[in-house]
């Protein structure tokens, strides 16, 4: 994946978060931090992250844990924009309590984006598996604007359908009905107790994302077979006019992998169709294994 400030996607989630507030802080009551603009926030920010992160994590899937880091970032970057919007339309017009309101913000639209970027990344490594560019983008986008949409719409069928006057949801974070002056001055509490359970769930997230590697390595461990070192095949393609490598099934994540193995990189092979040739030949003792010095430098000492 690209760098955070480069990445495409984050680029248009943010000139969106950032367009958005600054218009929505023109509305009365939600200039500055407060109820009003966290609820605005968090119904904005939790999609535009997963959809974000997503998209970015499907055009070149990254190892999880390192999609998972990446929808963290992107959900408090975006909620660090809006807010920043929303404190400078506070110092416009004033603010009556900016504390409870920032407080406001740090319990509802924060862990709200910082969860749909969660679940952005997660989306996003599975329609990966999806060949078309393209097509995996539109799925991508569909699959992770879903889970926030689904969370609002069930709220709002609950307010129908149901004697309920407030509602709490992982995603917005907290909305009060009908009764503002009474619950909103009460909310910060609650909110505190029900998002340490969202905590918990991204905690537990993270834990799984680091387990699929490591579960891997210690499965070998297991058997009594040492690693040694961490080789990356098909790691590129080398372009016969140009010499240029292209990456064509994503960036490498061999030092990743190494630094959950404790093993050295030892080699990243390329893709070279000669090897395949002179094998189907029977001349594969010709084949140029430059490559494969440091691999046979490890073994060789290994064995003795």
């Amino acid at each position: 994946m690209q760098s955070l400030v480069r990445s495409r996607p984050l680029q248009i989630a943010a000139a969106a978060t950032l367009v958005g507030m600054a218009a929505i802080g023109f509305v009365p009551l939600f200039a500055g931090p407060g109820y009003e603009s966290a609820l605005a926030a968090g119904l904005i920010l939790p999609s535009l992250a997963a959809v974000a992160t997503a998209v970015e994590v499907s055009d070149h899937p990254p190892l999880p844990s390192r999609a998972f880091v990446r929808g963290l970032e992107t959900g408090a970057l975006l909620v660090g924009i809006g807010y920043a919007v929303t404190l400078l339309h506070g110092l416009r017009t004033g603010m009556c309590d900016a504390r409870s309101g920032t407080a406001m913000w740090a319990l509802g639209p924060l862990p709200g984006a910082l969860l749909g970027g969660a679940w952005g990344a997660l989306v996003g490594g599975l329609m990966g598996r999806i060949r078309a560019l393209w097509t995996s983008r539109i799925v991508a986008a569909i699959a992770a604007i879903a889970a926030p949409a689904a969370c609002v719409l069930v709220s709002l069928y609950r307010f129908h359908s149901s004697p309920i006057v407030f509602a709490f949801d992982p995603f917005f974070g907290f909305f009060s009905g009908a009764l503002y002056d009474t619950v909103v001055t009460d909310a910060i509490p609650r909110l505190v107790t029900y998002r340490a359970g969202t905590l918990a769930t991204l905690f537990a997230a993270g834990a799984a994302a680091s387990l699929v590697v490591r579960k891997s390595v210690r499965m070998v461990e297991q058997l009594g077979v040492p690693v040694i070192g961490i080789v990356e095949n098909m790691s590129y393609y080398p372009c016969p006019d140009t010499g240029k490598r292209h990456e064509i099934f994503g960036p490498s994540h061999s030092e990743e992998v190494a630094a959950l193995a404790n093993a050295p990189v030892l080699a990243h092979l390329p893709i070279d169709p000669s090897i395949a040739a002179l094998a189907d030949a029977g001349q594969i003792e010709q084949a140029n294994v430059e490559g494969f010095a440091p691999i046979i430098s490890v073994l060789a000492n290994h064995q003795a």
